[in-house]
């Protein structure tokens, strides 16, 4: 084995214990985080549709600071149920919720 090789072995083998050595509660905050931006990747598309240019635009719509929207985006601050209520009156949409078994993979994404 050359000595290339041994150093990606070893590498591995210390990335591998790393994320082994998360606790459940870490993975949570990181899938609720996930979560989040997926969310907020769906409102700025929407925005970005409707030719709601800014995040300040969209914060002053939405009746929030622009500072608020920026943690949001961030991932300083957590979303809440009311602030997915301002989003959905302010892009005049319904979010839908869908649940999905993981075993059977992601849905494709739809943009109907």
């Amino acid at each position: 084995m050359s000595m290339k090789s041994k150093h990606k072995n070893c590498l591995y083998q210390k990335f591998s214990k790393l994320l082994s050595e998360v606790s459940e509660k870490e993975k949570l905050e990181d899938e609720s985080q996930m979560l989040m931006f997926r969310f907020l990747s769906e409102v700025e598309r929407i925005a970005e549709v409707q030719h709601i240019w800014s995040k300040k635009e969209l914060a002053v719509r939405m009746g929030i600071s622009p500072s608020y929207l920026t943690q949001l985006y961030r991932g300083n601050k957590k979303l809440n149920f009311e602030t997915i209520a301002r989003f959905q009156q302010v892009l005049n949409v319904v979010f839908t919720i869908k649940a999905v078994d993981v075993c059977m993979g992601m849905p494709e994404v739809s943009h109907e």
